[in-house]
């Protein structure tokens, strides 16, 4: 006999869990179909949210905007599962060039940035001094990733609501009242398959850029727990945790770490920071589903209307990901309109 859910979401990363959290909120049934998290990015994600990025000193794109929907949406979860999340975190940034010296200099005189960057002392922190200025950073935060990935999936199973599988796209048939996939009768279909929409027959054709990067997990003990970024960055986590990260290419998309990149972040690290003695715990691999044109992915397929997509957010996810899923769930269910330039490759 066949069962019957308003929805099907396929891919139970940040995006689909958050995609799904908000379609169960509005009263909507869902089947949320994932394969053990495979090569999904946020299962290794540090989960940082930073309002200033690059070389440039650049204020992210819209950050109030998303920075208000982030904190929305994951304290919402945090009072839901009565537990913490997002963490706020005391950022440092060594500036390592003249050129950068310079945007700081501009940046200092901007109003906008006032409410984000001040002048700090690398004494406060664990970096080498520089020839150049240190700074901090103030509205960063990272979320605890992993566990609300694990809360989520333990969510949709005890409601009956989750289906441990590789999806298979071929076996998705559209009828003229609904879609069905095997016994599973439903009005739409969600694909949150991250980099690996490049392999989703419908949507294969988007202008994917994914970028694989890698994550260094060791325990260390200092007093310094800041947030540390010379365009590498280290964090501290729990229990004496830190993750240093990450590296960036799109040589051999694959999730196995490499020698390479480990050798690459650890001589960094040392050569910009006065580190105590460590001890290494993992060393992972992710593949981010990037963009070329560095915008999402949001709406419904050209030719079959009821399947829709919810890609591209790169780097980034943490904070743009609750913004762009409730956009889509309001188009969905109150056609909320969904910018043309992030439905015109679909």
């Amino acid at each position: 006999m066949a069962q019957t859910y308003d929805f099907i979401i396929v891919g139970q990363g940040l995006v689909g869990s958050l995609v799904a959290m908000d379609l169960i909120k509005r009263g909507k049934s869902v089947m949320v179909m994932d394969h053990n998290h495979d090569q999904s990015s946020s299962a290794i994600a540090a989960g940082l949210i930073n309002p200033i990025s690059g070389p440039r000193l650049h204020l992210v794109s819209q950050f109030e905007s998303y920075i208000y929907k982030a904190k929305k949406k994951y304290h919402e979860l945090e009072s839901f599962w009565n537990t913490s999340l997002l963490i706020p975190v005391t950022q440092h940034r060594k500036i390592l060039s003249e050129f950068e010296k310079e945007y700081l200099d501009k940046r200092l005189l901007d109003s906008k940035y006032h409410p984000y960057i001040i002048k700090s002392e690398y004494k406060k922190t664990l970096f080498v001094p520089s020839p150049y200025e240190s700074i901090e950073i103030r509205e960063s935060y990272y979320l605890e990733v992993k566990k609300l990935l694990g809360l989520c999936k333990k969510y949709f199973i005890e409601r009956g609501s989750y289906q441990n599988e590789k999806f298979d796209h071929q076996t998705l048939q559209h009828k003229t009242d609904c879609i069905t996939y095997k016994n599973i009768q439903t009005q739409s279909v969600i694909f949150c398959e991250g980099h690996q929409v490049r392999f989703n027959p419908f949507f294969s054709h988007l202008p994917l850029n994914p970028s694989k990067g890698e994550i260094i997990s060791v325990s260390m003990k200092s007093e310094k727990k800041f947030l540390h970024n010379w365009g590498h960055w280290m964090l501290p986590v729990k229990n004496n945790v830190w993750m240093l990260g990450a590296n960036f290419t799109r040589e051999k998309l694959d999730t196995q770490p490499t020698q390479e990149a480990l050798n690459f972040l650890l001589g960094s690290a040392k050569e910009n920071l006065t580190l105590p003695p460590f001890d290494m715990i993992a060393h992972e691999a992710g593949i981010r589903p990037s963009t070329k044109g560095h915008l999402p992915l949001i709406g419904p397929h050209s030719k079959y209307p009821k399947l829709y997509c919810c890609n591209g957010f790169g780097s980034k996810a943490c904070l743009k990901a609750p913004y762009y899923s409730e956009l889509l769930v309001d188009h969905i269910l109150d056609g909320r309109t969904i910018p043309k330039e992030f439905q015109k490759c679909l």
